[in-house]
C-alpha cells in the first residue's frame, strides 16, 4: 500500500468506478433501445414497400419467377426492367474497398495509449453502434451502404448498353424486327407454293395477313418477294409471271388499290432504271419486267396510258434490244390494246415503223424485221402470225379470277402516265386514284359507241324528249339508236357494261325503246334475248323491267301495251324468258289494258310457237309454287281466250283449240 493511501480513499475509488459502470450500462441500454426501434421501423417500411410492389406486380401481371410478358416487350419496357435488374444485382454485391468491416476499422483506428479511458470507452460504444448498423443493414436486410461512385458507374453502363442496342438496330435495319422477319417468312412460303390449283386459298391467307398487320409492311414485303422471284438475270417462265400477276390483281381488287400501286411503282422504277443502263443481251431482267407489266395490264391492274408510254420510250433511240422488248410487249398485250383503243395503237404502230425505217435498223437486224412483221400482224388483227401466242390459258385465268373476287367488287386499273407513277411514288399513285384527277374516264377517249355521240343535235333532242337525264342513260340510248344492227349494239353494250356495270339500266332502256315504237320493231327483242343468253344478270334485269311495266300498265297507251305484249311473248317463245314472268298479274282484277296485254301475249305464244316448244313453255309452270298462277291461266285461256271473236281463220281457231287441250294435259287439269 502506498503511503497516505487510506481505506477511505479506496472505498471512494470503488464507489466512483461503480458509478461510472452504471452510467456506461445506462448508455448501452439507451443505444440498444434506439437501435431496436429503428430496426423495427425499417422492417415495417420494408414490409409496406413489399406490399406495394406485390400489388403493382399483380396489376401489371408480373411474377418474380416467370419471364417478362409480351405486353412489356411490345411497349419497349423489357429493356428498362433488365437495366433495373442489373442495378439491383450490382447493389447486392457491395465493393469490398468501399464498405469495410468493423474489425478493420478498429485496427486502422486504434486509440493511442496516451488517450484517456473515458475517450476510449466513448469511442468503443460509438464504434459498436456503427458496427451493428453496417452489419445489420448489409447482412440482415441486404441494403448496403453504396456511395455515389457506384451509381455513376451503373448509369454509364446503361448508356453504353443503350448505345450498343441503337447501333445494332441501325446496322440490322428492318430485318432485326422479329415481326417483319416472321411476316417475310410467311409471305415467302406462301408465294413459293403459288399455283393455279391453290390460288384461292393463298389469296385468302394473304388477305388475313393484310387484316391482322400493317398494310404498308405487307405491301413492302410482297413487292420485295415478288420482284426477287420474277425479275432475275435469266428468263422467268411466263406461266409463273401470269400466276403472280393474277394473285396481285385479286389482292388489288379485294384488299385495296395500294397493293397494285406498290407493285406498279416497283415495276415502273425497275424498268426505268434498267432502260437507262446499257445491259447486255444475255441479261433478261428488263424482259421479265416488261412481261410482268404486260400481264398486269391483261388483268386490269395497269391502264393503257402506262403501256403506251412504255412503248413510246422503247421506240425512242431505236435498237435491236428495244425492238425485241416491243415484240415481247405486243405479243402479250397487243390484242388487248387493240380491242380497247384500236386507233391509238394504229397510230403508234405507224410511228414505230417510220422510226425503224429512218434508223435503218429494220434492214440490218433480224430482230427489227421480226418486229415489223409482228406490228403488221397486230395492226391487221391477224392472231395466227403472232409467235407462241395462246390466249386460251389467259382467258381461263380471267374467268377464274371472277370467281375469286368479292361480290360486287370491280377492278380499278391504275391508268396513269409513266412520269406520274415515277415522280409520285406509291403515295402519289394513291392520291391521284382517290382524288380523281387522272381517272380512267378522263384519260380515255370516248367509246366508239358514242362516236355519233349524244352531243349531236338530233340525238340530243331525242334523248331529251325521252328524259335521258344522266350520262349513263344518254350513252345507252345512243348505242341503241345509232347501232347498225343487233350484233353491233350487242358488242357496244358489252363494252359499256364491262366499264360501268349497268345491266338493269340497259334492260330498262331496251324495254322502254321497244314500247315507244309506232310499229313494233323486233330488233329490241333480239338484242334483249342475246344479252340474256350471254349473262344471267341481264335476264334478272329484264324480268324486273317487265314487272315494273306491268305494275304501271294502266299508265301506258294502248299501242305501248300492244308492243309490250309482243315483246314479252317473243322473249317467252325464244325460251329466254319463262312463262312464270306473268305471275305478277292479278287475273281477278281484270282491266281493259290488262285484257289487251294478255290476249296479245298469249295468242302470240299459242299460235306462233311449235308444238314441242309450246309444251316446254307450259312445263315450266307446273311447280307446286305456281299452282295458283297455273289455275288462273288455265281458266282464262279455257273460258275467255278460246271463245274470242278476234280470230276469223278456221285453221288458227282449230290450232288454238288443240293447244288449249295440250295446256290442260300438261297442267294436269281436265
Amino acid at each position: 500500500m502506498k503511503p497516505g493511501y487510506t481505506e477511505k480513499h479506496s472505498e471512494g475509488k470503488k464507489f466512483g468506478s461503480a458509478k461510472r459502470k452504471k452510467g456506461k450500462n445506462g448508455k448501452r441500454k439507451k443505444s440498444k433501445n434506439l437501435d431496436t426501434l429503428s430496426k423495427k421501423q425499417l422492417l415495417e417500411d420494408i414490409k409496406k414497400e413489399d406490399a406495394i410492389i406485390s400489388r403493382l406486380e399483380k396489376n401489371l401481371k408480373l411474377k418474380k419467377a416467370t419471364s417478362i410478358t409480351k405486353s412489356f416487350i411490345d411497349d419497349g419496357l423489357d429493356y428498362l426492367l433488365e437495366s433495373c435488374d442489373q442495378v439491383s444485382h450490382n447493389l447486392k454485391k457491395p465493393s469490398k474497398d468501399k464498405v469495410k468491416s468493423p474489425s478493420k476499422e478498429r485496427k486502422e483506428k486504434e486509440p493511442s495509449k496516451s488517450a484517456s479511458k473515458d475517450h476510449e470507452m466513448g469511442f468503443a460504444s460509438h464504434q459498436r453502434i456503427n458496427q451493428w448498423k453496417v452489419e445489420d443493414l448489409s447482412d440482415s436486410m441486404d441494403i448496403p451502404n453504396v456511395d455515389d461512385h457506384s451509381i455513376i458507374q451503373n448509369v454509364k453502363e446503361e448508356d453504353i448498353a443503350l448505345k450498343k442496342k441503337q447501333e445494332s438496330q441501325e446496322h440490322l435495319g428492318d430485318s432485326s424486327d422479329k415481326l417483319l422477319i416472321s411476316l417475310k417468312r410467311q409471305i415467302k412460303g406462301v408465294m413459293n407454293r403459288l399455283a393455279e390449283a391453290n390460288m384461292h386459298k393463298i389469296a385468302i391467307q394473304l388477305e388475313d395477313l393484310y387484316m391482322n398487320n400493317s398494310r404498308n409492311n405487307i405491301n413492302r414485303i410482297l413487292v420485295e418477294v415478288a420482284m426477287a422471284s420474277l425479275v432475275s438475270s435469266v428468263r422467268t417462265p411466263e406461266r409463273l409471271v401470269m400466276e403472280n400477276a393474277l394473285l396481285i390483281a385479286i389482292l388489288h381488287t379485294n384488299v385495296d388499290i395500294s397493293v397494285g400501286s406498290s407493285v406498279t411503282y416497283a415495276a415502273a422504277k425497275e424498268f426505268s432504271k434498267l432502260l437507262s443502263e446499257e445491259t447486255e443481251d444475255e441479261c433478261k431482267k428488263i424482259d421479265n419486267v416488261v412481261v410482268l407489266i404486260s400481264y398486269l395490264y391483261n388483268f386490269k391492274v395497269v391502264g393503257e396510258i402506262l403501256m403506251y408510254d412504255i412503248l413510246k420510250m422503247l421506240a425512242e433511240n431505236f435498237s435491236e434490244k428495244k425492238a425485241e422488248l416491243i415484240v415481247l410487249l405486243l405479243r402479250i398485250a397487243g390484242i388487248s390494246l387493240r380491242k380497247n383503243n384500236s386507233i391509238q395503237l394504229t397510230e403508234l404502230v405507224q410511228s414505230i415503223q417510220e422510226k425503224a425505217t429512218a434508223s435503218r435498223v429494220a434492214e440490218s437486224g433480224s430482230r427489227a424485221k421480226f418486229m415489223m412483221d409482228i406490228l403488221m400482224a397486230i395492226k391487221n388483227n391477224n392472231v395466227q402470225k403472232l409467235p407462241n401466242f395462246d390466249s386460251d390459258h389467259l382467258e381461263h385465268l380471267k374467268k377464274l379470277m371472277k370467281g375469286f373476287l368479292h361480290p360486287g367488287s370491280t377492278t380499278t386499273p391504275i391508268n396513269l402516265p409513266l412520269d406520274a407513277v415515277l415522280k409520285g411514288g406509291e403515295q402519289g399513285i394513291l392520291r391521284c386514284m382517290t382524288s380523281g384527277t387522272l381517272q380512267e374516264e378522263t384519260s380515255k377517249p370516248p367509246p366508239q359507241a358514242c362516236d355519233n355521240n349524244w352531243s349531236s343535235e338530233p340525238i340530243a333532242k331525242l334523248s331529251k324528249k325521252h328524259r335521258m337525264n344522266t350520262d349513263v342513260r344518254k350513252s345507252i340510248f345512243t348505242i341503241l339508236v345509232t347501232a347498225e344492227d343487233c350484233d353491233d349494239a350487242f358488242e357496244k353494250l358489252l363494252n359499256f357494261h364491262s366499264r360501268n356495270q349497268q345491266d338493269s339500266e340497259v334492260m330498262n332502256l331496251i324495254v322502254h325503246c321497244s314500247i315507244q315504237e309506232k310499229v313494233y320493231n323486233p330488233y329490241y327483242q333480239f338484242l334483249a334475248c342475246k344479252l340474256c343468253r350471254y349473262n344471267r344478270k341481264f335476264l334478272v334485269g329484264l324480268q324486273y323491267s317487265i314487272w315494273d311495266k306491268l305494275d304501271d300498265l294502266e299508265k301506258l297507251k294502248k299501242l305501248q301495251v300492244s308492243n309490250l305484249a309482243k315483246f314479252v311473248s317473243g322473249c317467252i317463245i325464244g325460251k329466254d324468258l319463262p312463262l312464270s314472268s306473268l305471275k305478277v298479274l292479278d287475273f281477278s282484277m281484270m282491266s281493259q289494258k290488262m285484257a289487251i296485254f294478255l290476249k296479245g301475249a298469249l295468242l302470240n305464244i299459242i299460235l306462233n310457237s311449235t308444238e314441242e316448244n309450246f309444251q316446254i313453255i307450259c312445263q315450266k309452270v307446273t311447280t307446286p309454287k305456281l299452282n295458283v298462277f297455273k289455275e288462273s291461266l288455265w281458266l282464262y285461256v279455257r273460258h275467255i281466250l278460246s271463245t274470242s271473236e278476234d280470230i276469223n281463220d278456221n285453221g288458227q281457231m282449230n290450232l288454238l283449240t288443240q293447244r288449249v287441250e295440250m295446256m290442260g294435259t300438261v297442267f294436269g287439269i281436265s
